[in-house]
This record gives C-alpha cells, sequence and structure tokens, in this order.
C-alpha cells in the first residue's frame, strides 16, 4: 500500500461555503473522506481541522480510524478479536455511517446473557496548527436493543476519552422502553432518564425491530494544545449476542480548534461560514499514523 495519503479540496471565495461538499482521498485502491475548513473571522479564530459523514462506498477504510478490537469476559470464559473499521448503510439507506460496532456472538449455547464485550475504536490525528481548545461534536447511533441500566440485560454504556485520559462521557443509554419490567433507565442526560431521552432522533435509520435507533448529537470543548490528538470510542454491551442484538456507529464527526484560551463562547457548527482547505495528510509507513497538514492553503 502507498505510504502517501493526500487529500484534495478546492478552495472557495464564498465565506458560507458548505464544508459538506465530498472532498475524496485515496490511500493505494482504498478511498475515503476527509474534509477541512476554517472560519472567516477575525477573533477567535476557529478552524475544522477534521470532518467526516462516511458517505461513500460501504465497506471503504479510513486510515485515520481504527480499533484494537474486542475483548469479552463472563459465564467463565474470557476472549478477544480484530475488529475492522468500516462505514455501513442504514436499513433504510438514508444513512452511511462508521460501524455497526459491539462487537461479535460471543454467548456460549444455553448460557444466560451474562457476557460482557468491550470495544474501542480510535480517531488519530497530527500536526494540528497551534491552538489552546479543541472541540469534538459527532452523531451517537445507538442501534437496536441497548438497555441502558437494566440490572437483568445492562449496564449497556458507551465512553469517549481523549489521549488516553480525560474522559468527556461515560454513560448508560437505552433504547429498552420496558422500565418497569426491565428497569431499563439511561444515565443521559441525567441519571435515572427515561430510555432515548436527549436523543436527536427516534426510529429514523429504518431498524424496524421493538427498540429501533435512537441518534444523539454530542459536542465536547476542553483544552487542548499538542499537535496530536487520540480520541477513543468504546462500548461495554451487556449479553453477547453481537451486532444483531445492539450495537452502535458515528457519524458527522467534527474536530475544530481555535486559539482562544476562554472557550466559554459560540462557534460555529461544522458546515456553515467556513472556506475549504487543501488538507495535505501523510501516513507514517512505521507507526500507521494519520497526519494533517493543514498550512498549505490552495490559492
Amino acid at each position: 500500500m502507498k505510504s502517501l495519503f493526500v487529500a484534495f479540496a478546492a478552495l472557495s471565495l464564498t465565506s458560507g461555503a458548505d464544508c459538506g461538499q465530498h472532498v475524496m482521498t485515496q490511500v493505494g485502491q482504498s478511498k475515503s473522506l476527509i474534509r477541512g475548513c476554517y472560519q472567516n473571522a477575525s477573533r477567535p479564530v476557529e478552524r475544522v481541522v477534521y470532518f467526516n459523514d462516511f458517505d461513500t462506498t460501504p465497506g471503504s477504510n479510513f486510515p485515520e480510524w481504527s480499533s484494537p478490537g474486542y475483548s469479552y469476559v463472563g459465564a467463565g470464559i474470557s476472549g478477544s478479536g480484530p475488529q475492522r473499521v468500516t462505514n455501513v448503510r442504514s436499513p433504510n439507506r438514508s444513512q452511511t455511517f462508521l460501524g455497526e460496532f459491539g462487537g461479535p456472538y460471543v454467548l456460549p449455547q444455553g448460557s444466560k446473557p451474562v457476557m460482557r464485550v468491550s470495544e474501542i475504536i480510535k480517531l488519530s490525528l497530527d500536526h494540528l496548527p497551534r491552538h489552546k481548545v479543541m472541540t469534538i461534536q459527532f452523531d451517537l447511533y445507538v442501534l437496536k436493543s441497548w438497555d441502558g441500566d437494566s440490572p437483568q440485560y445492562g449496564p449497556d454504556r458507551f465512553r469517549l476519552s481523549v489521549d488516553s485520559g480525560s474522559s468527556l462521557i461515560n454513560t448508560t443509554f437505552s433504547n429498552n422502553r420496558k422500565i418497569k419490567t426491565d428497569g431499563s433507565t439511561q444515565n443521559y442526560p441525567s441519571p435515572a432518564s427515561a430510555p432515548q431521552s436527549g436523543a436527536l432522533s427516534i426510529g429514523t435509520l429504518g431498524y424496524s425491530d421493538f427498540f429501533k435507533d435512537s441518534v444523539y448529537r454530542l459536542a465536547f470543548s476542553f483544552a487542548h494544545s499538542s499537535e496530536s490528538v487520540r480520541f477513543a470510542f468504546s462500548s461495554d454491551l451487556f449479553e453477547g449476542k453481537g451486532t444483531d442484538d445492539e450495537s452502535w456507529g458515528l457519524d458527522n464527526v467534527c474536530v475544530r480548534i481555535s486559539d482562544a484560551a476562554d472557550h466559554q463562547y459560540a462557534v460555529p457548527q461544522c458546515g456553515s461560514g467556513f472556506t475549504r482547505l487543501h488538507l495535505p495528510a501523510v501516513r507514517n509507513r512505521k507507526t500507521g499514523e494519520f497526519s494533517l497538514r493543514h498550512h498549505e492553503v490552495m490559492r
């Protein structure tokens, strides 16, 4: 596979240019999507250094995304395995997103659903411009029978951490509306919330079983100044019945940076008020790391 990974984008002279237009990239024969833009504003200077809606052919590879795999424990056994990171299409074909994650079917035949399956999906970005604050925004797809805080079928938990340390979110989600019998509340947006509380949409992706699907738009800002960042999206799902039973995905992932020390100001959303950049990127042969170099602006 070629080590050079280059993204091409045409410069738009309109300050309101839509950052949502496709920018195709290529690693060997594998195509993926990467986007970049910055705000035409004086202060504070904010840039979108990464955006991806994964709207390419299902089964595509994305070099900036990786996974150490899944692990499971319960029913007297434990184990682990690899996880491919790629994109899939929703059943109603309305969305293409990164997923489905959650691990395979590992429950031994005849066993009660007492398996815990853990999985980590990572986003790695390097050679970032100077900055003081970083914001990550994304759509989390909670799919099928997540049971939240259920003592019988849960807990089903989602986490996001940055640079192997700070936790941005660590909470439970539920699509199981049988609260009285299953105790399936969720901790988002607050403890003991009803299933699917705070969701951007419910049942819009075409999953037709009782539990359906819910979409959450999440955003987190935090102090950050390093030229590299590592995000770890992870899940702990109970039962061990695989992604046919419960799974999750990511969409519209956006990373923004700002040179303002105080990030308590209104920031623009991805896709509005931005100008496109030329974003060359290099993949390290030894480490496989995906690097973005944002100083080359097409004129």
